[in-house]
């Protein structure tokens, strides 16, 4: 038992003076600072998008081109086809439903993944940064 001790101060006492060591803790720190910042960034933008762009604008601005294409002649081998005015209404409708959906997924992946990594990170300081200051605070 006592040399277990001994062995655990011994490693403490190697880790928590070594110059290195307080480098390698404000690094994990500074970039747990960076990290957290620009995924609350991308937090914040994403919700933004998300209360302040309609589905009506997100369909007319992004995803126009899906929209567009159920009025071209559809191609049947070497001969084109156009389509009936119900098949465009028909399509057009099928693709802002999509657009939505994809719109809705592409949000939600997004705020799952800043919170994800946001909460890595804030873990990650949390058990760095108070080391740093104590081992700052001990030279």
């Amino acid at each position: 038992m006592n040399i277990l001790q001994k062995k655990s101060t011994w490693e403490k006492a190697i880790f928590s003076s070594h110059w290195l060591y307080t480098i390698y803790l404000a690094l994990v720190s500074f970039i747990a600072i960076v990290v957290m910042c620009v995924n609350l960034g991308i937090l914040i933008t994403s919700a933004g998008k998300f209360f302040l762009i309609t589905d009506e604008e997100y369909i007319l601005s992004d995803r126009a081109y899906e929209i567009r294409a159920c009025a071209e002649p559809r191609w049947n081998g070497n001969v084109s086809e156009e389509k009936t005015p119900e098949e465009v209404i028909l399509c057009e409708e099928r693709a802002a439903e999509t657009a939505i959906a994809q719109r809705s997924v592409n949000l939600k992946e997004t705020f799952i993944s800043s919170f994800a990594w946001l909460f890595v990170f804030i873990i990650l300081f949390w058990f760095h940064y108070p080391t740093f200051l104590a081992t700052r605070e001990k030279k």
